[in-house]
């Protein structure tokens, strides 16, 4: 019974970490245009109800970066995708997923 209270707590501390890292930075993240921390990326661009809507910028801490459509929180519509590896796609996404992804 013991572990399983430890494991809540530490659960609990990463996911308010996550939840205390998130802020926004500038402007309205909650209907129309801002910059929001989300403690795994950054988002400039459009809000609508609080999540990114219309057209941003995402910057992920891996070193990605999208930028384009976006429609209630998801890369959506015609974007380009920076990989880290330098490499680029430019087309097409549906819920975050490149329309050429196998």
């Amino acid at each position: 019974m013991n572990h399983f209270k430890l494991l809540n707590i530490v659960i609990l501390i990463i996911c308010s970490t996550n939840y205390l890292s998130a802020q926004c930075l500038k402007g309205s993240c909650k209907e129309g245009s801002g910059k929001y921390n989300y403690g795994y990326a950054t988002y400039e661009g459009t809000f609508k109800n609080g999540l990114p809507h219309g057209t941003g910028t995402m910057v992920y801490d891996s070193g990605e970066k999208y930028m384009g459509d976006f429609l209630n929180g998801q890369e959506e519509g015609t974007g380009i995708l920076y990989k880290k590896d330098g490499s680029q796609y430019e087309g097409t996404f549906s819920n975050n997923i490149p329309d050429n992804a196998d």
